[in-house]
């Protein structure tokens, strides 16, 4: 019998080991950037609930009276204390809002009379300050409404 031509495939000497160059500078290189899965929320984070205070401001602000041509300055500084999740949610609203929530305060403020400026709590100031931020942040759980200085003043 005889015996079949063997047919042999002639192969460029640079073209048989392509793949493998590939195959290996990919692995060696990377491609492009690694996965880093999905972006945990703010609250699932370990000090989430930790209570952070976000400094508010200072204000001034005139309340004219006409009835007696008096005129009280009111002067405080102000701060809230929420957990922490929902204070970078805060934060970034205030930076671009910041107008807006001074506007909205003063315009309450500006309603307040004597008593309500001498209240031991200042109750009515600390809840235009929590409306003020309810405009702009709805649900923003302050746990706390501070104040680091306070005074007024009737001319």
């Amino acid at each position: 019998m005889g015996s079949l031509p063997i047919e042999t495939t002639r192969c460029v000497p640079g073209y048989r080991y392509a793949p493998l160059l590939v195959m290996l500078a990919l692995v060696t290189t990377g491609c492009g950037t690694p996965y880093a899965g999905p972006e945990k929320d703010a609250k699932d984070k370990p000090d989430a609930l930790v209570p952070v205070e976000i400094d508010l401001g200072k204000f001034d602000c005139t309340i004219p009276n006409s009835k007696t041509n008096s005129t009280i300055l009111v002067d405080f500084h102000a701060f809230v204390k929420l957990p922490r999740y929902k204070s970078y949610e805060l934060e970034e609203v205030l930076e671009t809002h910041a107008h807006r929530f001074r506007h909205h305060l003063t315009l309450q403020i500006r309603k307040f009379d004597r008593t309500a400026l001498n209240e031991p709590n200042l109750m009515k100031l600390r809840d235009a300050l929590r409306n003020s931020l309810d405009e702009l942040l709805p649900d923003n759980k302050v746990d706390m409404i501070g104040f680091y200085s306070y005074q007024f003043l009737e001319e």
